[in-house]
């Protein structure tokens, strides 16, 4: 005779919210409510498509927020010009720590290469044959928080061993999959502007959106100073995480932002006063970057000369 199958037992309502609060879902709901409370619009579970395997993945949010630059001008042919800012954030519930070694960057002002953004323009040509990135013309590397000294590349979480009482740090494969979709779904959305330029008719607008990849914690964010004589870990509220991705056969830096989640309107305010900074730099080398836009479009709409070949 077969046994009966044995039917799983009903979740209990604190059983259900002792999982719930284990889970990233109620974080990522909490993140959104403050973007949103400060006038960021929020996709909740933006979708893009897994570059190895094609399938389809999600990030937790991604914010917009952007700022019109009024030039003036005829009002019957007004052109709009315009500064945005999309947040990639993923939200993580560590139950253990996360520690990141930290250390000084020489150089600071070079990480100014690993601000990651889109739209037009993307380079000002400063004399035949040589160009600059925009971030480089707006000197973004005297007050951008990517351009401080302090980062780290490598991090840690810890685990206990089995059947025994020690600890062990490891890399969490979790954690390398939230970094590697953060820096997918940028390369993504460099996708999706190279196919929307091809559809649509190019105009003479400067308009510029800064990307930015975020991992936001519930739980402990640890700094240690790996060169330091005695290891100290100390609590911290925001770590830049630099690394590096292989894009078209071209090596990218990245700064990846991780941010506790007590710290995150702090964080945000601090994004705040960093926009409000690009966009006055933005307005006042206005000219410059117009022009850059009407030389590149105009290299795009002119045709081929007959050479008579």
């Amino acid at each position: 005779m077969a046994k009966p199958i044995r039917q799983p037992r009903r979740i209990t309502a604190p059983e259900m919210l002792d999982a719930l609060a284990r889970s990233g879902y109620l974080l990522e709901s909490r993140i959104e409510r403050v973007l949103r409370s400060i006038g960021y619009d929020v996709t909740a579970n933006w979708t893009y498509p897994d570059p190895d395997t094609g399938k389809s993945r999600e990030l937790d949010a991604v914010g917009h927020t952007d700022g019109w630059m009024d030039r003036g001008g005829d009002p019957s042919n007004h052109v709009f010009h315009w500064l945005q800012y999309e947040l990639f954030i993923e939200c993580v519930n560590n139950p253990q720590p996360v520690v990141f070694f930290t250390r000084d960057e020489p150089d600071p002002h070079l990480n100014a290469w690993s601000i990651r953004y889109t739209g037009q323009p993307l380079e000002i040509t400063t004399k035949p044959g040589e160009s600059q990135r925009v971030p480089n013309l707006l000197k973004l590397e005297e007050f951008h928080h990517y351009c401080g000294r302090k980062y780290a590349t490598q991090y840690c979480s810890f685990v206990q061993k089995k059947n025994s009482s020690d600890w062990m740090a490891f890399h969490e494969d979790d954690h390398h999959l939230t970094f590697k979709k953060l820096i997918d779904a940028i390369f993504y959305r460099y996708d999706q502007e190279d196919d929307d330029d091809e559809d649509e008719p190019t105009r003479d607008a400067v308009d510029l959106t800064f990307l930015y990849p975020i991992v936001v914690l519930e739980g402990d964010l640890l700094q240690v100073n790996p060169w330091a004589r005695k290891l100290s870990p100390r609590k911290a509220d925001h770590v830049r995480f630099s690394q590096s991705a292989i894009y078209d056969g071209q090596q990218y830096p990245f700064s990846i932002d991780i941010v506790t989640e007590r710290s995150f309107r702090r964080f945000m305010r601090l994004l705040e006063r960093e926009f409000e900074e690009i966009y006055r730099r933005m307005f006042d080398s206005f000219d410059i970057l117009l022009a850059a836009v009407k030389a590149d479009n105009r290299a795009i709409n002119t045709p081929p000369q007959n050479n008579g070949q």
